[in-house]
């Protein structure tokens, strides 16, 4: 049986959340920082505007776990090149 759509912040970045881990599994305490790191990211986006207000329901999919996925993708790459123009998630 399948959730009804989410309808408040909280239940978006809770839905998010579950997402991003399934495609990149982290430890309990990896999760526990990148949370406190969204907190911030919350509290800063909305004095500098860091992200969008229209992405920010997806920070876990579209920036952590897009950001996680990488290293795997070329696990003998010595160097790596950001050639984003905005707010940059780094590869980890």
């Amino acid at each position: 049986m399948s959730r009804p759509p989410s309808n408040t912040l909280a239940d978006q970045l809770a839905d998010d959340r579950r997402a991003a881990l399934r495609l990149v599994p982290v430890s309990r305490e990896t999760e526990d920082r990148l949370a406190i790191f969204i907190e911030l990211l919350d509290r800063w986006r909305r004095k500098i505007n860091l992200i969008s207000n229209s992405t920010f329901p997806f920070v876990w999919t579209r920036h952590i776990a897009d950001s996680a996925q990488l290293p795997a993708l070329a696990l003998k790459a010595k160097r790596w090149v950001d050639m984003g123009s905005a707010l940059a998630f780094p590869a980890w």
